[in-house]
């Protein structure tokens, strides 16, 4: 895993993917805790249910740019011929990727969780003491932060696994986008247009449609067709059976 490390962190879209991330969360929070300062007067209680979402506001923009600054860093692997090298110094493929999937999990785990804390600490400056005190007291605001890393870490395996199974940047990037964008979007066009119910709802069970139910704030009036624990257990299951299917393409495709 040290070797694995060094070739990360000097990998340097991974850095600049890294720093824009971090850059953007805070940006976003800030945002999203000044437009909340101003409806706390109008609606306190639903400024106060969207001020419990700070660790959460940004992480599906972040974790994408994150996300792609580590398929960069698989596909490079791949592309440059390190690969080999990696595999001729250490012929146990097993290895080789339970090294780079531990990285992964471990740096997914801190960038959510610094992604939540800077997330909270931007928004919560706009809302003055009492209100600050009052919105890190409620329950939601900590389940926010636990979702939002768990969110973080499942959505970087899924990059993770696209990676290691295309083994080029663009293809990686294609998949993600139709898990994580193209989906979602026709899930809620088949929605929009009364289309057919059960498409809508298998629709519903792709990765990207799952972080959406699990980051959305509820509203009064609506209702998820899945509750949060069926959709974390969902987005686990994707990430857990696309991991197993890239590493079986790892270990005998080499």
């Amino acid at each position: 895993m040290a070797a694995e490390w060094l070739k990360l962190r000097t990998h340097r879209g991974f850095a600049w993917a890294t720093v824009t991330a971090v850059i953007v969360s805070a940006l976003m929070s800030a945002l999203g805790g000044y437009l909340v300062r101003e409806d706390w007067t109008r609606d306190p209680a639903g400024a106060l249910t969207l001020a419990t979402s700070a660790p959460s506001v940004s992480i599906a923009i972040t974790g994408l740019i994150f996300g792609l600054g580590l398929c960069t860093w698989i596909t490079k692997e791949f592309v440059s011929g390190s690969n080999y090298l990696t595999l001729m110094a250490v012929p146990r493929r097993h290895l080789v990727f339970s090294a780079r999937l531990g990285l992964t999990i471990a740096l997914s785990v801190i960038f959510g969780g610094v992604t939540a804390l800077i997330g909270s600490v931007a928004a919560l400056l706009f809302f003055g003491s009492d209100r600050m005190t009052q919105v890190v007291s409620e329950g939601a605001f900590w389940a926010n932060a636990a979702m939002t890393v768990l969110v973080c870490a499942c959505m970087m395996l899924l990059y993770f696994a696209a990676a290691t199974l295309t083994r080029r940047s663009l293809p990686a990037v294609g998949l993600i986008a139709v898990l994580f964008f193209v989906m979602p979007n026709i899930s809620g066009a088949v929605s929009l247009l009364d289309g057919p119910r059960v498409l809508s709802i298998l629709l519903g069970y792709f990765p990207g449609s799952l972080v959406s139910q699990l980051l959305t704030v509820p509203s009064d009036g609506v209702t998820s067709t899945l509750t949060p624990l069926t959709a974390a257990v969902l987005l686990v299951s994707w990430s857990v059976l696309l991991v197993m299917v890239s590493a079986r393409r790892f270990a005998r495709y080499e």
